[in-house]
């Protein structure tokens, strides 16, 4: 299987160095030099204090590292908590509360079980062995069928456990696939492809990500418009479905994908005795022989996906991790071999959870200090003066580009949305409405498609270690303009 060499932190290039330099010299320049303080709608002066300013100056430098990867992403991301600390952005016991609050780690670690599940209990070579035998398909259309799956499924359960159910079926294709000199751009793209789907899909419909429901409770209460269901499809539907054809054109110019059929070899494997006598398939085992029936295994995953997405649908007001952490807890209970700790820790991966950490950290010192309401309003203030299809392409553009630096969807909305509300609420009524004038910052809020560091979505295609962060980097900033584009056009189109 190809994997991508780890990374040695004490293994660092001149070049790296000069990147290092450069983000050192940036955190001097935003510390030390002069910013000029910005007026809001309403006339408010906002100026960066010591603690804004530290914050931003902390945000820029972390996101140079992470989108150069020129240390391994988990030291950046340690690097960065310890100086919110050390500028002043955020007392130390601050960045621990912020970095452990929240729904996103526990969420993490329980869907990162069942994953793993998915995979280890050969489910995952079952779905893939089904999608590649029953209809051969060529690696081009393989790549798009994955981003189109993983769209639809994020729209009904959200862009992570999209993700958890996609990732483990692309890796075990990449595994079984035939060797060939385009495999590892191939190995590239099609797990691009699992974050990119279920990230896009997130925007279809307001169930997708939690930004959705965020929009429309602000929408509601600070400015009395009401966005319902059919409303928000209507703009969310054509941009996510323009997006996945975008998106998979992109990774098919980027990587040179040839058009060669996808031949699989999901090599039987001896059936070993479990822990109560009875035979347990390893991954993989039988399928090409066509087992008739689910193995122990593969029931207990299944059981405890539907469990896990039971507790999603009939409990809408609870914490995603309670049913993520429910149906790992499951899994670990029902499954026929005996838990061993050590395979549940290597599931869980450490350098995933202090990203995610450490976004979280961030995200709060810009939100809780002058840095949050000084980038919005120094970025939006001159968007009223646009026309209506300019004015939301800049929206859009600006909202993905300040998604790079945050891990939470719900850390970005609660900045943007709330300026971009008072901004509309200040100027009046005009040819551009309320929903039309903040619809393209509510769609791409949960947009990450450049930094894997910007989404646990992201990362968990990530782990697989198929794909380095400069790989989404480059097709991220494409899909970037294009997606600025597409949300302007279908907003300004059907956004009424």
């Amino acid at each position: 299987m190809l994997k991508w060499p780890v990374r040695d932190v004490n293994h660092v290039k001149p070049k790296d160095l000069a990147v290092i330099a450069l983000g050192a010299a940036l955190l001097s320049a935003i510390l030390l030099l002069p910013l000029p303080p910005v007026r809001t709608a309403g006339g408010e002066v906002v100026a960066l204090d010591r603690q804004g300013r530290g914050a931003l100056a902390v945000l820029c430098f972390t996101a140079l590292l992470w989108a150069t990867e020129v240390l391994p992403l988990a030291v950046s991301s340690l690097l960065g908590c310890l100086l919110l600390a050390a500028v002043g952005a955020a007392p130390w016991e601050q960045v621990i509360r912020a970095g452990l609050s929240g729904d996103i780690l526990p969420f993490l670690v329980g869907i990162t079980i069942t994953s793993e599940g998915i995979r280890a209990s050969g489910l995952a070579d079952r779905m893939a062995c089904a999608m590649v035998t029953r209809r051969p398909m060529g690696r081009r259309v393989l790549v798009l069928a994955f981003m189109a799956m993983g769209c639809a499924l994020a729209m009904l359960v959200g862009n992570m456990a999209s993700v958890a159910v996609m990732a483990p079926m692309a890796a075990a294709i990449i595994g079984a696939s035939d060797e060939a000199p385009d495999k590892a751009r191939f190995a590239k793209a099609l797990m691009i492809a699992c974050a990119w789907g279920p990230t896009i899909g997130s925007i279809g419909t307001p169930v997708g990500s939690s930004t959705g429901i965020m929009t429309i409770n602000f929408l509601d209460k600070l400015a009395g418009v009401k966005v319902d269901l059919a409303r928000w499809v209507t703009v969310g539907g054509p941009t996510a479905a323009a997006l996945v054809l975008a998106g998979w054109l992109i990774l098919l110019a980027l990587f040179h994908i040839e058009d060669r059929t996808v031949r699989c070899s999901f090599q039987s494997a001896a059936r070993k005795p479990a822990a109560d006598g009875s035979p347990e398939p390893t991954a993989g085992a039988g399928l090409e022989a066509g087992r008739p029936g689910l193995s122990r295994a593969e029931r207990s995953v299944v059981i405890s996906l539907a469990v896990t997405w039971g507790i999603w649908t009939c409990l809408p007001a609870a914490p995603l991790s309670l049913g993520a952490i429910i149906g790992a807890v499951l899994y670990l209970l029902t499954r026929s071999k005996p838990v061993r700790w050590d395979d549940i820790e290597h599931s869980v991966s450490l350098s995933t959870l202090l990203i995610v950490f450490a976004g979280l950290s961030m995200g709060s010192a810009v939100h809780e200090t002058t840095a949050g309401r000084w980038l919005g309003t120094a970025l939006f203030s001159g968007i009223l003066d646009m026309p209506p299809l300019w004015g939301a392409a800049a929206t859009a553009a600006i909202v993905i580009f300040i998604k790079m630096f945050f891990s939470s969807n719900t850390a970005t909305a609660s900045i943007i949305l709330p300026i971009l509300i008072s901004l509309k609420m200040a100027a009046g009524p005009g040819p551009v409405g309320m929903w039309q004038f903040v619809a393209p910052a509510a769609l791409t809020s949960s947009l990450p498609i450049i930094l894997v560091t910007s989404s646990p979505a992201n990362l968990m295609a990530y782990r697989s270690g198929y794909f380095t962060a400069k790989d989404m980097v480059g097709p991220g900033l494409i899909l970037a303009a294009v997606a600025s584009l597409v949300v302007a056009l279908v907003v300004t189109l059907f956004g009424r």
